[in-house]
């Protein structure tokens, strides 16, 4: 079980739709769909059924999302423990360059 797996239950729940938490989370479908089936086959049970109507949670996850909305809930906050603290966020940057290559075409 992953932090991400979690936050997917917690999103999907939310929009009843696995297609709109994809958008929400900036994933593919499929990939979310995937994600939640191979979490589903580790806990041994079904968290979503699903249907042309939504997604809805089982009795055992509406139990389970419970639990996952308070992980995530302390994972937010164990991630944002140094601004909470008012020490420095550290940042990460990348630069580029951008050259142009150019050349002259001979007949």
């Amino acid at each position: 079980m992953k932090i991400e797996q979690l936050i997917q239950v917690v999103e999907i729940a939310k929009t009843s739709s696995i297609t709109f938490a994809a958008k929400n989370l900036f994933m593919s479908q499929s990939n979310l769909s995937t994600s939640i089936k191979e979490l589903e086959k580790e806990m041994g049970r079904k968290i979503f059924t699903r249907s042309n109507n939504g997604t809805q949670l089982t009795p055992f996850g509406e139990e389970f999302l419970e639990q996952a909305r308070m992980a995530v809930k302390q994972f937010e906050y164990i991630k944002n423990m140094s601004s909470v603290h008012g020490d420095k966020v550290k940042d990460f940057r990348v630069a580029s360059h951008y050259f142009l290559f150019s050349g002259q075409l001979k007949n």
